[in-house]
């Protein structure tokens, strides 16, 4: 709530036509930014953080025998994670601050939710930066925090030729890329549920949607891997990613399409 009204009324005294840098010196913006992105890696970063200091490597990464059922050695119970940090991503603090200020038809100053909008998409840059690519839960917890950010946003900007207008799919392309080379399957499964449940969204742009398709997902590389992956959960997403949204014909065909 405090972030809410800051950014009001700091945008109340602000021109509209200021740049990135010139808003960063308005008194106490950087601080509150800097709140703002520890708190979200405090919740991507949720299960590391809650690791007890005793384990032997510091993680308790999710493997495929875990799925399968597979007894193990026993491992250290973890510490309860933050409030925060604990709570579905739909309820996470930071989701429902994104989704009640950009939604809020009363604020009358359409500048402090285009800046909000902004800022917040540069937080999950930097936040993102930070994430190993092998720290399994750290990347899961980032596709669902994805998955329900960018639908916020999408519904913000409203653009409905391109709800995906905003995305720099030119850094987030590298970064799902990163993910599928950790070599760690259900990174991966994660990786192409989070692709499959926003690929007509990501795809009303026929260039974002050449992109994905013929230059990732369907390359001779990326391809010949994933259709042969070891792991038959990975092949399944694949396949099904493939199949009913990269295959499947809607009746709007357009000039990308086969």
């Amino acid at each position: 709530m405090f972030v809410k009204h800051y950014q009001i009324l700091a945008c109340d005294l602000l021109p509209k036509d200021m740049t990135k840098t010139e808003v960063a010196c308005v008194p106490c913006y950087v601080l509150v930014q800097a709140q703002l992105l520890s708190v979200l890696d405090a919740t991507i970063h949720r299960a590391g953080n809650s690791i007890p200091s005793g384990s032997p490597d510091g993680l308790l990464p999710l493997t495929f025998d875990d799925i399968l059922g597979v007894d193990t050695s026993a491992t250290p119970l973890a510490l309860p994670p933050a409030p925060n940090a604990s709570r579905p991503m739909a309820e996470n603090r930071l989701i429902m601050l994104l989704r009640e200020f950009l939604s809020d038809s009363s604020v009358a100053n359409d500048l402090a939710r285009k800046f909000f909008a902004e800022s917040f998409l540069d937080l999950l840059k930097a936040s993102s930066r930070q994430t190993s690519v092998f720290d399994h839960h750290a990347c899961f917890t980032l596709c669902d925090l994805l998955e329900e950010a960018f639908v916020i946003l999408a519904r913000y900007y409203g653009d409905g030729e391109d709800p995906f207008s905003f995305l720099e799919w030119e850094f987030w392309r590298p970064v799902c890329q990163r993910m599928l080379e950790s070599n760690n399957s259900m990174t991966e499964v994660r990786l192409y549920a989070f692709i499959y449940g926003l690929w007509n969204l990501m795809t009303k742009n026929p260039e974002r949607k050449k992109n994905i398709a013929l230059d990732w997902l369907l390359s001779e590389e990326h391809f010949e891997r994933q259709f042969n992956h070891w792991c038959p959960m990975v092949r399944a997403y694949f396949m099904r990613l493939i199949c009913w949204r990269l295959a499947r014909y809607d009746g709007e065909a357009s000039e990308t399409d086969l």
